[in-house]
């Protein structure tokens, strides 16, 4: 079985996801019916406790192995221009992580930004990102994400591309939901890329307290016949939920999951079992903290 043997290659990218939480704006235009839309001010400094969590199952033959990772940190979204159409320029960062790593037959591993006065073996790259810029964001009032430009060389990962909300246009209403299609491109072993349709469905399931609660779920509407194109979906058929403050105008809090599994990819005794979650709690005033979240998957 293939291992990877360094802390950097599973958690390298997981603190730099998740660019979904931001201010907005949520109008009342009667009883039932809202008009959903993010809204931005130049000189917004915003900043969310991250906490991600990854656990990957593999067994081939008679081996089994298993890759437990978490990740907590903080982000913070500098907001450096808005434009007249409210399309917000976002530079996103991460100011302190503390990660953990176990994996089957290695030692433990783990970085605490805040603790550790020397950075462990396999952590350098983390340690040398922190509390500088990693990205500019191009964010429609709607969610669009109109542009990601890097600001120091990075690598697109898990989730990356997936957690920005995208809000209807239109008014809404309690219970009613939107759909928005997508492709995802699998590469395969002979260089060609196989194109697999993806439809997300976001319902609007209710309001109270001023909290309004949106689900969403993925649906693959292409069949797949092979084992390892499976594996390759694992982190595009998301599913979550969305916590959005209708008086402060801001998401207080998100998690996404990842679930998958997948029998017979190498072998008919061969399968991988592939778990994550990934949470994003609004930290309302800097220094003061938000609720942690409790919904752990690991064990």
């Amino acid at each position: 079985m293939s291992r990877k043997s360094t802390p950097t290659i599973a958690f390298s990218l997981l603190i730099f996801l998740g660019f979904a939480i931001f201010g907005s704006n949520c109008s009342v235009a009667n009883e039932n019916s809202y008009e959903l839309f993010y809204r931005f001010k130049r000189g917004d400094q915003l900043r969310w406790k991250v906490m991600q969590q990854l656990r990957v199952k593999t067994s081939m033959e008679e081996k089994t192995e298993v890759v437990d990772t978490i990740s907590l940190s903080t982000k913070l979204w500098t907001v450096t221009e808005v434009d007249a159409d409210g399309t917000a320029t976002i530079e996103h960062q991460v100011e302190e992580v503390d990660m953990h790593r176990k994996q089957t037959d290695l030692p433990d591993s783990s970085y605490n930004s805040q603790v550790d006065q020397e950075v462990p073996i396999g952590y350098e790259q983390v340690s040398q990102s922190l509390n500088t810029p990693l990205l500019k964001l191009r964010v429609s009032p709607s969610g669009e994400l109109l542009g990601r430009t890097p600001l120091v060389p990075y690598s697109l990962g898990t989730l990356d591309s997936k957690i920005l909300v995208p809000l209807p246009k239109e008014k809404v209403k309690v219970g009613q939901s939107w759909k928005i299609p997508e492709e995802a491109v699998l590469p395969q072993p002979n260089g060609t890329v196989k194109k697999v349709r993806l439809q997300k469905i976001f319902t609007f399931n209710s309001v109270k307290n001023d909290l309004a609660i949106i689900s969403y779920k993925t649906e693959r509407l292409s069949p797949i016949e092979e084992a390892k194109l499976e594996i390759q979906l694992f982190d595009k058929l998301t599913s979550g939920r969305v916590e959005l403050d209708l008086k402060t105008g801001h998401i207080l809090k998100q998690q996404t999951d990842v679930k998958g599994y997948v029998l017979g990819f190498e072998g008919e005794n061969s399968s991988i079992d592939h778990l994550a979650r990934f949470v994003e709690n609004f930290i309302p005033k800097p220094g003061i903290a938000s609720r942690q979240s409790t919904n752990a998957i690991i064990r």
